[in-house]
C-alpha cells in the first residue's frame, strides 16, 4: 500500500488485469476531465442563456436586481468556498454548486407559472443562492483540474475542459433560437423546464467523477511524474544538507619586530681623583 495518492494511481495502472480496460479508461484523467466538461456544458447551457436573455425573460428592473444580488453573493462566498471544498471534498462541493444554479431556474419557473408579485423576490433570492453555488462550483472545478493532472498533461486537460465548456454558449444559443422561432409566449415555461432538466443532469453526472487518487495513469506518465516529484524535492533536500559556507579566518594582527639590543655599552662611572698627599711637617 502506498500512502501517496499519485503513486497509488500509478500502481493501479500498472497492475490491472486485461479485463478491466474499460474501467481504466473511465478512470483516466482525460475521461474524467471530459465528464467534468460535460457537467459544465449542461449547467451553463441553461445559465448562460438565462443571463443573456435576462432582460427579455424578467424585464430590465428584475434582471438588474437579480444580477446584482448574484454577483454580490458570489464575491462574498468566494472567501469561504475553499474551506467548504476542503471539508466536503471537491465532488460533493461541485454537486452543491450545481444545486445553486438549479435554484434560480426553479425560481424563474415559479415566476412564469404563478406570476404573482412576491415571485419577483423569489427570483432575486434565487440569484443570491446561485452566487453561493457559483463560488462552490468553480472552486471545486479548479481543485479537480489540478488533482486529475499529473503535471505533464495540464495543457491537454485544460483544452478538453474549456472546449466542452464553451460549447454551452453554442448549444444555448441554438436552443433559444429554435425555441423562440416556434414559441412567442412571454413566460417560456417549457424553456425553463428544459433548463432545469439540463442542470439536474449536470448535477447527477457528478456521481461519475472518480476520486483523484484512483485515477489510472500510463506507466510513462507515472514514471515521469515520479521523476518530477523527485526533482522538485531534490533542491530542498540539498539545500537542507549543504552546510553554509564558512567565512575565511581573520588574518592575525601584524606583529612588531622585537626591539634591537643596544649597541653601545652603558657609560662607566667617572674615575675618582687620586688622594692628595699629606701636607709637609713643619721644621723643628
Amino acid at each position: 500500500s502506498d500512502s501517496n495518492p499519485r503513486t497509488a494511481g500509478a500502481a493501479y495502472t500498472l497492475h490491472q488485469p486485461g479485463g478491466r480496460t474499460r474501467k481504466m479508461r473511465l478512470r483516466s484523467a482525460s475521461c474524467q476531465i471530459s465528464i467534468l466538461g460535460v457537467i459544465f456544458l449542461f449547467i451553463f447551457t441553461a445559465y448562460s442563456t438565462i443571463q443573456g436573455f435576462a432582460s427579455q425573460l424578467y424585464g430590465e428592473a428584475l434582471a438588474s436586481e437579480m444580477e446584482s444580488t448574484l454577483y454580490a453573493t458570489f464575491t462574498l462566498a468566494c472567501f469561504v468556498a475553499p474551506a467548504v471544498t476542503n471539508t466536503l471534498g471537491p465532488r460533493l462541493t461541485l454537486f452543491l454548486g450545481a444545486l445553486g444554479y438549479a435554484a434560480l431556474v426553479a425560481a424563474s419557473l415559479l415566476l412564469a407559472i404563478v406570476g404573482a408579485p412576491w415571485c419577483r423576490g423569489v427570483v432575486v433570492l434565487g440569484g443570491g443562492v446561485l452566487g453561493v453555488g457559483a463560488a462552490l462550483l468553480w472552486t471545486a472545478q479548479g481543485r479537480l483540474m489540478l488533482e486529475y493532472s499529473d503535471g505533464t498533461d495540464q495543457g491537454r486537460l485544460f483544452a478538453i475542459f474549456w472546449a466542452l465548456f464553451n460549447c454551452s454558449s453554442v448549444v444555448g444559443g441554438l436552443l433559444t433560437f429554435f425555441y423562440f422561432s416556434h414559441h412567442s409566449e412571454e413566460a417560456p415555461v417549457s424553456l425553463y423546464l428544459i433548463f432545469l432538466g439540463c442542470i439536474v443532469l449536470g448535477g447527477a453526472a457528478t456521481a461519475l467523477l472518480a476520486p483523484p487518487h484512483t485515477i489510472a495513469r500510463p506507466a510513462a506518465s507515472a514514471s515521469a511524474s515520479a521523476e518530477q516529484r523527485v526533482a522538485a524535492a531534490a533542491p530542498a533536500t540539498e539545500d537542507a544538507a549543504t552546510p553554509l559556507p564558512l567565512l575565511p579566518p581573520a588574518a592575525p594582527p601584524p606583529t612588531l619586530p622585537p626591539p634591537l639590543p643596544p649597541t653601545l655599552p652603558p657609560p662607566s662611572p667617572a674615575p675618582r681623583p687620586p688622594p692628595l698627599p699629606p701636607p709637609p711637617l713643619p721644621p723643628p
